[in-house]
């Protein structure tokens, strides 16, 4: 069975535990963190660091430039 691509859009308080258990089934091999895209730029470049995935501050970009299968959103109400 193939990974699933995932990005996700926002990455701060709560996008945090997203990206993390991404990781996670990255290490089985049920997904892939592929991108992470938020308009907070420094934090953005903060969990890129921590994280490795392709980061973007517009995640209309994300979705147009990566083969995604999937994508979470975790931005405020």
């Amino acid at each position: 069975m193939a990974q699933a691509r995932i990005g996700v859009i926002g990455v701060g308080t709560f996008g945090i535990n997203h990206l993390r258990t991404f990781r996670q089934l990255g290490y089985v091999g049920v997904a892939e963190l592929v991108a992470a895209a938020d308009i907070n730029q420094e934090l953005l470049a903060e969990r890129e660091s921590e994280f490795g995935m392709k980061a973007y501050a517009d995640y209309r970009e994300m979705i147009e430039k990566d083969d995604l299968d999937g994508v979470t959103v975790v931005t405020p109400d």
